[in-house]
């Protein structure tokens, strides 16, 4: 923290927070998915000097990004020598370590750009629900706030040459998890309350996929759970599991695995695509509801392979690996512009209010974009560590999870404007 003055006021600033759900950035890329949250405020020269609130770091490794709940930041780590897992809760307003959840573990082969806790919890007002790969299992398990075990499911076996990475979303009452591997493929509920497996749906499967489900309000204002594959995009009935819909894909060459998760179109549509290692890529746009719909559209080169993209106005915004920003026209999918950020991107971009782009490079490079003025140079801050994991808004704050360090930034002005 630079300073106790501004410490006293960014704790006055999160007491005032505390109970807002909406404030939350509760799963991976906040309320449902979107990766949009509050305004954050920078200086008009942005430096990690006069942005950096407090930093802390996390015992162990882990890609996963932080969630939040009233003045608490969960995420996940894994000992550095793989023999143990932990949830852990940070204090919002000091980035004081309020407590870690152990859970024991074994060492497993990861891609080298994944890591053994590489998940997101989710949270909600009775707890924190997280999916922890042990090197053999999955486990779901609930945690209240204060840190309580109060529930542990296995799962089942998890296969997959490059690791784990799932992340679980709570809603109504219920925890959601895809639970996708190579040869393998379901969806599966749990009750929230004790952990019981209420249904496992299962899907075609082919190779293991990393996306997190959405949530969509059918025309007929009833809730489907969306997810998305290398199978394709499905909907299903959140209560009961029956598949609603399935609009399965055609792959061009080789099945391709889906790391970056679905997002709402207008007009009704689903977005989003898969890649492997070769480079090969494929993203679609596809009619949420209509079985064996065909895409509206197609590209096979212009998409990421691991970050989410996001609607921002009328546009479709995509931060590419390789550190090309895009922007698209959602109907047809026609190119607008295209600028050169640098460096190569793993997190997924965030927008903060309505015109802020939030993009970190995998060195840790944090550029401020303007998607309405494209062209701009964007402003630049050096976080000086290595980031696979998307960041987290709340409250006016920026939460960057590094490999090792968790990051606090943003301008203490910000919390008292009602944004």
């Amino acid at each position: 923290m630079r300073n106790p003055i501004a410490w006293l006021l960014l704790l006055a600033s999160v007491s005032f927070l505390h109970g807002q759900e909406d404030q939350s950035w509760s799963r991976f890329r906040g309320p449902n998915g979107e990766g949009k949250g509050p305004v954050v405020q920078f200086g008009s020269k942005p430096t990690l000097e006069n942005s950096l609130l407090w930093k802390t770091e996390i015992p162990g490794d882990g890609n996963g990004s932080p969630v939040t709940w009233g003045k608490s930041i969960y995420l996940q780590s894994s000992e550095n020598n793989g023999t143990q897992r932990a949830l852990v809760a940070v204090d919002l307003a000091s980035g004081k370590i309020l407590w870690k959840a152990e859970l024991k573990g074994a060492t497993a082969k990861v891609h080298a750009k994944n890591s053994l806790a590489s998940s997101t919890p989710a949270s909600g007002p009775n707890g924190v629900y997280s999916v922890f790969w042990d090197g053999t299992d999955l486990i779901s398990t609930a945690h209240s706030h204060d840190g309580k075990i109060l529930w542990s499911t296995d799962l089942g076996t998890f296969k997959s040459q490059h690791g784990a990475g799932h992340s679980p979303i709570f809603h109504e009452g219920k925890i959601y998890v895809n639970f996708d591997q190579d040869n393998k493929a379901e969806v599966v509920a749990l009750d929230a309350k004790d952990g019981k497996i209420l249904w496992r749906t299962s899907r075609p499967a082919y190779r293991s996929s990393y996306s997190t489900p959405i949530l969509r309000t059918t025309p007929e204002g009833k809730t489907e759970l969306v997810v998305g594959s290398t199978a394709g995009f499905a909907g299903y009935d959140p209560q009961s599991g029956m598949e609603l819909w399935s609009s399965p894909t055609k792959h061009a060459k080789n099945p391709l695995r889906m790391v970056s998760s679905p997002i709402l179109l207008p007009g009704g549509l689903i977005f989003g695509g898969g890649g492997d290692g070769s480079g090969e890529r494929q993203a679609l746009a596809v009619p949420a509801g209509k079985s064996g719909a065909v895409p509206i559209w197609e590209d096979l080169k212009s998409f990421p392979y691991v970050p989410t993209s996001l609607m921002i106005g009328d546009n479709l915004i995509s931060v590419g690996d390789k550190g090309f920003l895009t922007i698209h026209n959602p109907a047809n999918g026609e190119q607008l512009s295209q600028i050169r950020l640098g460096g190569a991107f793993s997190a997924s971009p965030v927008l903060s209010g309505k015109d802020l782009l939030i993009a970190v490079s995998e060195s840790g490079d944090i550029s401020l974009i303007k998607p309405s003025e494209p062209k701009l140079k964007p402003k630049s801050i050096a976080l000086g560590e290595p980031v696979f994991a998307t960041p987290a808004l709340h409250g006016g704050l920026l939460l960057i999870k590094g490999r090792k360090t968790l990051f606090c930034l943003g301008q203490l002005n910000i919390l008292f404007q009602g944004e």
